[in-house]
């Protein structure tokens, strides 16, 4: 239901989708729901904004004395949502109305895409494939119908171990499934190595060569005990079947490798470390030091759902995240009133890159320039 509302949110639903989020709010508890996400996603717009709440509520009040007739209970089961909401979108009123004056970005030409499902593989003798949305590739014990790639187990291999890579590209996705039904969903500008077949008995062993992935790990008892680990720069993850998230992106110094579900052992440097659920173990690269700390991990493994979640992000922070999906080079001015800033809320990631900067414009005054594939922010 997450994903409907932040459709809602984002101008991209239905008329079948709003008349489910409807019914959903009829029943008890789901309205406070619904109103901490447009909350959290009003956060974001508006936070950094001088607000003025009491003109605002004039606006309200005003809208009520033009139209006494209007009935909320018909679209809100709730007073409490409807009140909330009005109450925003007369914020937003006051706020647009008074800020969006001589604020047309400029705008060359845009070349962005929104981020799809697309990859390569490299094979055990270097010859390498495009996937992708529309391309189907079918092999021995692999298939992939452009979204993900499944490797099927093969039996009676012997002990020599084959190993693929499937690097995704800034502005990709993919999902693989490994010979053992383990999946792992990879973000953009990801690379990992792994073997065509597992021999029954010995160690799972994969290797993140770089940025994100998602591991749901198939458990041990169902792969004769055997124990399962990924390997990253400067540490090695050992799980025996459970759910967790890596980021470990070239050129940025930490590694965070956060538990959705299950336990975790991590050897960092000459320690090990065990972590229970929505705990997160940050690596540091350049003082090889690490903390373990608690976390929102629905923010950790929003892209998984399709969203990007920011919580007190600088601005350098969200432009690298958007870069990376949207495959585009983002520059800020060294003088730009804007780097202090910081956000909080919710996206869609399957909305124009322009969008979400228009939204920071009207609300942060972040003026932008688009051109190609580059994005000027001054």
């Amino acid at each position: 239901m997450e994903k409907k509302i932040i459709k809602y949110l984002t101008d991209e639903i239905d008329q079948a989708e709003s008349e489910e989020i409807l019914k959903w709010l009829e029943k008890p508890g789901n309205a406070k729901k619904f109103q901490a996400l447009v909350k959290e996603d009003f956060e974001f717009n508006y936070s950094l904004t001088a607000i003025d709440e009491e003109a605002a509520l004039e606006q309200v009040k005003r809208k009520l004395r033009e139209n006494k007739k209007t009935t909320f209970q018909m679209y809100w089961p709730y007073a409490a949502v409807a009140a909330s909401i009005l109450v925003l979108i007369a914020i937003s009123f006051v706020f647009f109305d008074s800020k969006t004056d001589g604020m047309e970005p400029t705008v060359v030409k845009n070349n962005i895409r929104i981020g799809t499902d697309k990859a390569t593989l490299t094979l055990g003798n270097g010859m390498q494939v495009a996937l992708g949305n529309g391309a189907t590739y079918i092999s021995d014990n692999v298939a992939s119908d452009g979204a993900r790639i499944v490797y099927r187990p093969q039996v009676g291999t012997g002990s020599e171990m084959g190993f693929n890579y499937l690097t995704i590209p800034r502005g990709g996705k993919y999902h693989l499934v490994l010979s053992d039904q383990s999946e792992v969903w990879l973000n953009s500008e990801t690379k990992i190595k792994y073997p065509v077949n597992f021999i029954p008995g010995t160690e799972r062993k994969v290797e993140l060569v770089y940025g994100e992935a998602y591991f749901k790990v198939s458990k041990s008892a169902g792969n004769q005990s055997s124990a399962f680990k990924v390997l990253n720069a400067g540490q090695e993850v050992e799980v025996l079947g459970t759910i967790f998230n890596i980021e470990a992106y070239r050129n940025e110094n930490e590694i965070n490798t956060t538990l959705v579900e299950g336990t975790i052992a991590l050897a960092v440097q000459e320690s090990r470390e065990l972590l229970s659920p929505k705990e997160q173990l940050r690596y540091f690269r350049d003082s090889g030091s690490y903390a373990v700390q608690e976390v929102n991990v629905d923010k950790e493994i929003a892209w998984i759902n399709g969203e990007f979640s920011f919580d007190d992000d600088s601005l350098e922070e969200v432009m690298r995240v958007l870069s990376r999906w949207y495959d585009v080079e983002i520059k800020i001015a060294s003088d730009s009133k804007t780097k202090q800033q910081r956000f909080k809320g919710r996206l869609s990631r399957n909305q124009a890159i322009e969008k979400i900067l228009t939204s920071l414009k009207k609300t942060n005054n972040v003026d932008y320039q688009i051109n190609d594939h580059q994005i000027f922010i001054n």
